[in-house]
C-alpha cells in the first residue's frame, strides 16, 4: 500500500471506465455521475486502496494531469490531449517559461501548460468572455495550479508588458493580434495557432510573413485507439479525427 491520504489532499477515484477527482476535505459532496459521498472516508486511507461507491469499485490514487483535465467543468470545447501535447512539444514549454495564451475557454490547455512551467514560470491567459474566465479560474484552482496562472478577462495584449517564451492562440482571427504578439515574443521562440478551417490557415500564412514569423509547419492529428484482446485485437470503431489545424511559426 502507498502513502496515507491527508485531509485536504486531492484524490483520484480511479476505474477503467471513469475517474473522478475529489478533495478529501471531510465534506459531504454531490458529484455528478458519482452521487453523494462523504470525503472524510478517504482521509488516512493509503493510496492504492480499493473502495466501493454506489456499487462500483474504485482505486484511490494520486491524480495525474490527465485526471485533473478530464474532471474540469466545460464551458467551451477543450483542446484535446493529442493537440495539446504537440503544442507543448513544438513550443518547447519547460519550467520557468512565461507562456502567453489567448482563448482560455475552459482552461484545459492552461492547466497542462501551468503544470509544465511550474514552479518558477507562469501562464498569462486572455479570455474575453467573463463567464468562461470565471469557470476557467475555478478549474485551474481545482487542479491546484492557480499560483502559476494569471487569467485576464480582456482582449489579448491589453496590459501586456511581459516578454514571453511562447504563444498559443486559440482565436478565430489570430492575424488580428500578431502585432502585439510579435512584440511580446522573444527572438527565436514559437507561436502556435489552433484553427479549425484551412482557409483561416491560408490567411494566417500571409500575415505571418508580414510579421517576421517564419512558418515551420501546419499539421492535423488523427487519433485512433485499439481494442486489444489476445488473438482478436482490432482498431476501435470510434476515431478522434479532425479537431483543428495546428500551425507553428518561429520569430526570426
Amino acid at each position: 500500500m502507498g502513502v496515507d491520504i491527508e485531509r485536504g489532499e486531492t484524490v483520484a477515484l480511479f476505474s477503467p471506465k471513469h475517474t473522478y477527482v475529489v478533495q478529501a476535505d471531510g465534506e459531504v459532496k454531490n458529484i455528478s455521475g458519482l452521487g453523494v459521498i462523504d470525503t472524510s472516508r478517504f482521509i488516512s486511507k493509503p493510496f492504492g486502496e480499493r473502495v466501493s461507491i454506489g456499487g462500483r469499485e474504485y482505486v484511490l490514487l494520486p491524480p495525474l494531469i490527465d485526471d485533473r483535465i478530464k474532471s474540469i467543468s466545460r464551458s467551451a470545447q477543450i483542446i484535446t490531449p493529442k493537440d495539446a501535447a504537440l503544442i507543448a512539444y513544438y513550443c518547447d514549454v519547460k519550467s520557468g517559461d512565461v507562456i502567453l495564451e489567448a482563448g482560455t475557454g475552459s482552461g484545459a490547455l492552461t492547466i497542462l501548460l501551468a503544470n509544465l512551467v511550474r514552479p518558477s514560470g507562469k501562464v498569462i491567459t486572455y479570455e474575453v468572455r467573463r463567464d468562461f474566465a470565471k469557470n476557467a479560474i475555478k478549474n485551474i484552482e481545482r487542479a491546484g495550479l492557480l499560483d502559476y496562472v494569471e487569467v485576464r478577462n480582456a482582449e489579448v495584449g491589453e496590459d501586456l508588458e511581459e516578454k514571453v517564451d511562447s504563444i498559443v492562440l486559440d482565436l478565430p482571427a489570430p492575424w488580428e493580434v500578431l502585432d502585439v504578439c510579435c512584440d511580446a515574443l522573444k527572438m527565436g521562440r514559437v507561436l502556435a495557432t489552433y484553427l479549425p478551417n484551412i482557409n483561416q490557415v491560408e490567411r494566417l500564412y500571409t500575415a505571418l510573413e508580414e510579421h517576421n514569423l517564419l512558418p515551420l509547419r501546419t499539421v492535423e492529428l488523427l487519433e485512433r485507439e485499439w481494442v486489444v484482446r489476445e488473438g482478436r485485437s482490432r482498431p476501435s470503431f470510434d476515431m478522434l479525427a479532425h479537431t483543428a489545424f495546428l500551425t507553428f511559426s518561429r520569430k526570426v
